[in-house]
């Protein structure tokens, strides 16, 4: 992400000046002919993903994400196979 495009961004979308973009990922409607892997974990998408401008209720504090990141990888941690033996 731009240091030019950051603060129009910011200002259209509502994100607070302390945060720092890195990524946008636009997300639209899953093509219904493809199949979907089952099992894993997923939190449901309104728990995580903005839409439209920064909703304030939905930001993390650096405590908050690890601990997210914990949880995810105790309850995801054997379902997928090891990458390096």
């Amino acid at each position: 992400m731009s240091v030019h495009t950051q603060g129009p961004l910011k200002e259209i979308l509502g994100i607070p000046e302390t945060l720092i973009l890195h990524t946008l990922i636009p997300i639209g409607y899953p093509d219904d002919s493809v199949t979907l892997p089952k099992g894993g974990w997923r939190e449901p998408l309104e728990k995580l993903v903005h839409q439209d401008w920064y909703e304030m209720e939905k930001h993390l504090d650096n405590r908050q994400i690890l601990e997210r990141l914990a949880k995810l990888r105790t309850s995801t941690k054997g379902l997928y196979k090891p990458m390096v033996k």
